[in-house]
């Protein structure tokens, strides 16, 4: 099912946070965290246009949806940049606090039922 613009943006804003408390000064996936900012700052800007332009509504909401495809697209590099990280990684606080579960973390997911009388 698709995310709504509420959960997308709470996305963007979760990687935002997360890596100007923990990494300001580090590049990832080729871009600044003041560029992250900026396109995170054009998805909270057409929001905002939505909420006051009720007559273009349905324009403005496809103009946010453009915007935050783009956002996501730059937040998907930056989470693999952070992934691919010497520094950070899959087990890092700052893959934990953009919103993903550490490696160590993860359960197996292997369970082997028990034998019982009746199974041979």
């Amino acid at each position: 099912m698709a995310r709504s613009p509420k959960e997308r943006m709470e996305d963007l804003d979760t990687v935002l946070e997360a890596w100007k408390e923990l990494a300001p000064d580090k590049t990832f996936g080729g871009f600044t965290v003041a560029e992250y900012e900026t396109q995170v700052g054009k998805s909270r800007s057409d929001r905002h246009e939505v909420t006051e332009a009720d007559i273009n509504l349905t324009s403005k909401q496809n103009k946010r949806d453009a915007t935050d495809e783009d956002g996501l697209a730059m937040r998907k590099l930056i989470v693999n940049g952070i992934v691919g990280d010497k520094d950070h990684g899959p087990n890092s606080t700052l893959y934990e606090r953009c919103g993903y579960v550490r490696e160590d973390d993860r359960k197996s997911g292997l369970t082997r039922k028990k034998k019982t009388d009746g199974d041979k």
